[in-house]
């Protein structure tokens, strides 16, 4: 049996759905931004893990002697720059971190927001790396 509404109450009744429309809309939307921020707080987490991991190869470094003057500044210019990537790392995660924390807040996100770019890190790797490389080589 269908009950008949009063007369007026059809536009009561919409807007009454619209309300409840937005709302579910605005919870998703809550939801979404918690979630993206979480998953930025996670990502300068892993930031921290990798300036930590960069502590302790320097650390590990510090340990290594070298045989030869050649050897030494081998190992000198690998301990500069892995404390060099601790400081980069540290710095770059923070401010990516900081600019996305900004944008997820904002209510309409620019398409381009000037993420920091990590380019430079992967320098201050390579030059570790290669340097290790040739210490390793010149050792044998």
């Amino acid at each position: 049996r269908v009950m008949a509404r009063p007369q007026g109450t059809e536009g009561t009744s919409a807007s009454l759905q619209a309300q409840m429309t937005t709302d579910m809309v605005s919870s998703v939307e809550r939801f979404s931004r918690v979630t993206t921020d979480l998953a930025n707080e996670r990502t300068l987490l892993a930031w921290m893990r990798t300036c930590l991991a960069a502590i302790r190869t320097v650390f590990a470094y510090y340990a290594i002697k070298g045989k030869d003057d050649v050897w030494e500044a081998s190992l000198l210019v690998s301990e500069m720059s892995m404390a060099t990537l601790v400081v980069v790392t540290a710095l770059t995660g923070h401010m990516r971190y900081a600019r996305m924390k900004d944008i997820i807040g904002q209510r309409n996100p620019p398409a381009i927001f000037g993420r920091i770019t990590v380019r430079y890190v992967y320098v201050i790797i390579a030059i570790s790396a290669i340097s290790v490389t040739m210490s390793c080589y010149m050792r044998a």
